[in-house]
């Protein structure tokens, strides 16, 4: 079957249909896939791509997860999940569905019902996800299909709701949503409806009155991006109403609470989430966003140490970006409970856009992470943050020396006007002297960063090739202007000193002075990378490359057995449009390719 790809035995990829699925062809199909994914072509996909699609499935008797991706089709209709949903009546088998319906405008309540009818015929389920972000049409009735279908599954376990732009759900339908599923099994609940207009207070209620009755939930996540109007996520008031549904979640392990641009919370609204927080002894992994708050200042940030006193947090994620009142002393509050809160394994803070904070906010910071001895991830985001200089930022690559088991990082220094080759130069101390047996992955993100020169870069590359256990490099350099081919070469050759490389993205988009020698510099360190399944290229604006350059990336990439993900990204100034299909066509052909992004403007893949 030429759509039909299959990647292990036991898998079944499908990308998209274009022409009737015959007798012979439907004997390729082995009855014992217990994985199904299906990627929609978008433009294509419609109410008969659906009934082909569901033709297949009837025949997936073992099938145990099914992945269905029709996000953005536009053409599908109620009548073509109606098809799916008989098929899926078939799969007893199944414990895991995974839908998609993003952006699918045309779908309606009756769809949603057609969907959850077969849905309920599984009657091992225990993961049931829905995307239904953008189905205006979908409102209380279509949730309280999926209320009366999820109810009769008893092994039901795990629910994802996207509800983001559905308009038309009201307080009664958020009632619904939180109260899916059977208090005795279920363990996760992850549910987003931002961007919801019509929520008044006695929202706060109806969450509440639905969480309760999990005392067994183990995950939360809740998102409330811009709710307009609902006290919930928009009031201090709110944030107390809300708490009270944790008062018997006495197996909760982690809780993301997603509270970014509730433009009316304030101080008392964020003390007292952490107070309830601090509260349930279980709680192993914290994430909290408060991001475009603008109320909140200094003194809320107090909150975040009454954390200390949960025994068993892991991992601490906080969000405060964008919020203009924040200072040094808010980092430093922070830091205070990093300071008495040793054992994190994970720490993630972004202070983006909290155009305040200096050197002296950073270099506290940088203090408190010393004391972090069992940290194996850190990722911190001070994108904007044009007081801090290469001092403060210096400061943190200090910290790192002390931290003898760390494996991930993930810096966002992003449009730092005043950060130079002096950050480079120590970051590479670092890595050579302290983390070079540890680092697994390392993402750098230095856009716009007009002050990086060659020298800087180069002076990476030095510090990359020390890395011997490195298996994940990304890398931003867009818009640094003064990046020129001769570090883009010196960052290649380095590279290929890292046998143990999985996955590579490069963006030096609007380096201008990057050409062909550097293309083919990279192409040759593919080639010594035999673990490498993934490769992100962006060199859009790079108008010196031609097609010379992307000749010399396909004879090696078509000799990457292993590869599974590309995305490339070119401009169409140096390159024509048959050298950039020839690239393309090859990559289509690889049995292991899984998943393939590409952009050069005069290219239309049909």
């Amino acid at each position: 079957m030429s759509n039909m790809k299959l990647s292990i035995k036991s898998n079944i990829h499908i990308k998209s249909f274009k022409s009737k699925i015959t007798t012979t062809k439907r004997k390729e199909i082995s009855p014992s896939f217990s994985y199904a994914n299906l990627i929609s072509n978008r433009s294509k996909f419609d109410d008969k791509e659906a009934y082909k699609i569901s033709q297949i499935f009837s025949m997936l008797k073992s099938t145990k997860i099914i992945k269905l991706d029709l996000k953005n089709s536009k053409e599908l209709t109620d009548k073509g999940l109606f098809w799916i949903s008989e098929s899926l009546r078939k799969l007893s088998s199944v414990h895991t569905l995974i839908i998609n319906l993003a952006g699918c405008d045309r779908i309606t309540n009756k769809g949603i019902d057609n969907l959850t009818k077969g849905a309920k015929r599984l009657r091992f389920l225990q993961k049931f996800h829905l995307n239904l972000q953008g189905c205006s049409q979908v409102d209380d009735d279509g949730l309280r299909h999926v209320r009366r279908d999820l109810q009769e599954l008893a092994f039901l376990g795990d629910i994802s709701m996207n509800l983001c732009g559905c308009y038309f759900i009201s307080d009664e339908g958020i009632g619904i949503v939180t109260s899916f599923g059977r208090p005795f099994s279920m363990r996760s609940i992850h549910i987003e409806w931002s961007f919801l207009g019509n929520l008044t207070n006695n929202s706060t209620r109806k969450t509440t009155r639905g969480l309760k009755k999990f005392d067994f939930l183990e995950n939360l996540s809740l998102r409330y991006h811009k709710c307009v109007g609902c006290e919930t996520v928009d009031g201090n008031e709110g944030i107390k109403a809300f708490v009270q549904s944790f008062a018997k979640m006495n197996h909760l392990k982690r809780t993301n609470l997603d509270f970014e641009g509730c433009i009316r919370v304030g101080n008392s609204g964020v003390n007292c989430l952490c107070e309830a927080l601090s509260r349930l002894s279980t709680l192993q992994i914290i994430q909290l966003s408060f991001a475009s708050v603008y109320l909140i200042t200094d003194e809320g940030l107090k909150a975040i140490h009454n954390f200390a006193k949960n025994p068993e947090l892991k991992e601490i994620s906080l969000n405060f970006s964008a919020i203009d009142e924040i200072t040094d002393q808010g980092l430093i509050n922070i830091t205070d409970f990093l300071s008495h809160k040793s054992g994190l394994q994970k720490i993630g803070l972004n202070f983006s856009s909290c155009h305040q904070i200096t050197d002296k906010g950073l270099i506290a910071l940088a203090e408190a992470l010393k004391k972090q001895t069992s940290l194996r991830s850190l990722t911190l985001a001070f994108e904007s943050c044009w007081m801090v200089t290469d001092i403060g930022f210096g400061s943190i690559n200090e910290a790192l020396k002390d931290l003898k088991f760390l494996e991930n990082v993930d810096f966002n220094y992003s449009r730092s006007e005043q950060l130079s080759n002096k950050f480079c130069e120590s970051f590479t101390e670092t890595l050579n002297n302290n983390l070079n047996e540890t680092l697994k992955t390392i993402k750098l993100n230095l856009l716009h960063c007009t002050s990086i020169c060659d020298k800087g870069l180069t002076s990476l590359s030095g510090g990359f090739k020390t890395c011997n256990s490195l298996q994940s490099i990304h890398l931003v350099f867009q818009g640094c202007s003064k990046i020129t081919q001769i570090s883009f070469t010196n960052l290649s050759e380095s590279l290929k000193k890292s046998c143990h490389l999985e996955n590579i993205d490069l963006d030096f988009s609007w380096c201008e002075d990057i050409r062909n020698e550097g293309l083919k510099s990279l192409s040759k360190s593919f080639e010594r990378l035999h673990l490498l399944n993934k490769i992100n290229l962006n060199l859009e604006g790079c108008s010196q490359i031609t097609d010379s350059g992307l000749l010399n990336l396909k004879e090696t990439l078509e000799r990457k057995l292993l590869l599974k993900e590309a995305n490339l990204l070119f401009t169409n100034s140096g390159i024509t449009a048959q050298s950039f299909k020839d690239l393309i066509d090859c990559l289509k052909k690889m049995d292991s390719m899984q998943k393939l992004n590409f952009s050069c403007s005069f290219y239309d893949d049909e």
